[in-house]
């Protein structure tokens, strides 16, 4: 009865204690991430879905990273404005904010370890080599699986040097916003990394990982001998919320002097309003209606293929500038029987993804 009467007043304690005494001695965070706001001039949702961001000068953006962001599927998709090249667009629609996830949905006990390992591991693989927006408003999932997708921007490396001050920042992100039934450990784990001097982020998931482990239900000896452990299932977000819906982008129509200079120097351009592009298989007729239209075998792709000689991630139309792009896939991507890299395509179009075969057509 002692026993359980003492486990009960330390329950009560250590719950208080993380609900009311450390938010208090956590950093509060400035809006927009540490530093953020020296890397672009403006940024503002537009009401088609689209994050517009305006760099401070087009000599900082970096075609190196932008090419490596259209192939990493842990990427926003984004289009870089031809007009004004200073301009990005970030396509935010189906996609509902990390913040708005973590605010609306409550974390049960070993659930919130599982979501933080599941944040960070798909936060650190995007950062390889790429600089992500370190804040939890402009990290996005998807209403359909929960697939995680970081805003890049693709600035030279001297401009996106991260410090650990971002780090620091962005792990109180995840404390201020995450709601907690039960299972206080991983947010107890996060209120002391904040203060280790030597804390990086690898550490921090290396650390969460232990805990997780250590949270976890030890087989019995009878399931061990019998090898009955069962596998552990990957882990998906649950019950999120559904994206606002935008209605159709409309991007204006490129003048008189750009499309001669687009004839001259064979560069890309904007593409025009209310245009409509489909690719057809026979009787079927799949329409674009995304700026970046993926193709492949996982069902995450705008068109999916069910063909073993597909690859996962195949290719990506982009529709602002009615580039296809071949996305490092096994067998190839081909137009008119040739195979390409990245073109772009005309009406009447044969394309063909390894050995499945479409026509392009744009009205």
């Amino acid at each position: 009865m002692k026993n359980a009467l003492f486990l009960y007043y330390f329950d009560t304690f250590f719950t208080i204690f993380i609900i009311y005494v450390v938010p208090c001695v956590i950093p509060k965070r400035e809006k927009g991430g540490v530093g953020m706001e020296e890397r672009f001039q403006d940024m503002k949702l537009r009401e088609d879905g689209f994050l517009e961001i305006e760099l401070k000068s087009a000599d900082d953006f970096d075609d190196y990273i932008y090419q490596k962001m259209q192939k990493d599927n842990g990427c926003l998709p984004c289009v870089r404005d031809h007009h004004n090249t200073k301009k990005l667009y970030y396509d935010t629609k189906g996609y509902v904010s990390l913040c708005t996830y973590m605010h609306s949905h409550i974390f049960e006990a070993q659930e919130s370890c599982e979501f933080l390992i599941y944040v960070l591991e798909s936060m650190l693989s995007v950062n390889t080599s790429k600089p992500i927006m370190m804040n939890i408003e402009y990290m996005y999932m998807h209403h359909e699986g929960g697939l995680l997708r970081f805003l890049v921007l693709p600035l030279c490396v001297d401009k996106w040097a991260f410090q650990k001050a971002e780090s620091v920042a962005f792990l109180g992100q995840l404390m201020e916003a995450m709601r907690l039934q039960e299972g206080y450990e991983a947010f107890g784990y996060l209120a002391y990394m904040q203060k280790y001097e030597e804390m990086t982020l690898p550490m921090v998931l290396q650390g969460l990982h232990d805990l997780h482990e250590h949270g976890k239900k030890k087989p019995t000896l009878f399931q061990r001998l019998l090898h009955l452990e069962k596998e552990e299932a990957p882990y998906v977000p649950k019950d999120i919320p559904f994206p606002k819906a935008y209605p159709q982008l409309q991007i204006r129509e490129p003048s008189e002097e750009y499309r001669t200079q687009t004839a001259i120097y064979g560069e890309t351009m904007v593409l025009c309003a209310d245009e409509q592009c489909f690719f057809v298989q026979g009787e079927q007729r799949y329409q674009v209606k995304s700026e970046c239209y993926r193709i492949g075998r996982t069902k995450d792709n705008e068109l999916c293929i069910d063909s073993v000689y597909i690859s996962s991630h195949h290719a990506c139309f982009y529709k602002n500038t009615m580039e296809l792009e071949d996305l490092s896939s096994s067998n190839g991507t081909f137009v008119n029987g040739v195979r390409i890299h990245k073109q772009v395509l005309q009406d009447g179009d044969q394309v063909t993804f390894a050995q499945d075969s479409f026509q392009f057509i744009k009205r």
